[in-house]
């Protein structure tokens, strides 16, 4: 099963696409896959986890879609 994800993360990774859902049971290593797959294809990327890092809600507080989180809301001290 793990590798058929990893498969359709690499195929995800290979195309180009702009964003990628991936679901399922809690705690069943989703995350864990996709930053191996991230790592062994040398993809740099940010981990944002709200559950993990809960002071970061303030930050992106103001965003009201993917495109403010990703690029209109400050990453400041300001908006702590």
């Amino acid at each position: 099963m793990e590798r058929e994800a990893a498969k359709s993360i690499k195929e995800w990774l290979d195309h180009g696409k702009e964003a990628l859902l991936v679901t399922g049971a809690r705690q069943i290593g989703k995350t864990s896959l996709i930053r191996e797959c991230l790592r062994a294809e040398n993809v740099p990327f940010v981990e944002i986890n709200f559950i993990e890092q809960q002071d970061l809600i303030r930050m992106f507080d103001k965003a009201k879609n993917a495109k403010d989180l990703l690029f209109g809301c400050p990453l400041s001290p300001e908006n702590r």
